[in-house]
């Protein structure tokens, strides 16, 4: 019978994690001492309602006033490309 050897997995570059569950149960709040914990920046931007996709990914450049969209100001505002965005 032939030995099985393990694969050497590396660990994963990027994480994703899902936080579940009714309001109240402190999802943000774990989201950010998460965040805290690992030294990374933290940045929360609240979509409820938002039906319009430029609030998310911004205008179009070519446009005069032109704003880039709340993920982008938000994880601007952490100074950490690397930060845990909820």
């Amino acid at each position: 019978m032939e030995e099985v050897k393990p694969h050497k997995i590396s660990p994963p570059k990027q994480l994703m994690l899902a936080l579940l569950g009714q309001p109240g149960l402190g999802k943000t709040y774990i989201a950010g001492q998460l965040a805290k914990a690992l030294g990374r920046g933290y940045a929360s931007v609240s979509l409820n309602g938002v039906k319009d996709a430029f609030v998310v990914y911004g205008t179009d450049m070519s446009n005069p006033g032109a704003n880039p969209g709340e993920v982008v100001k938000a994880i601007s505002r952490t100074k950490d490309q690397t930060c845990l965005f909820l």
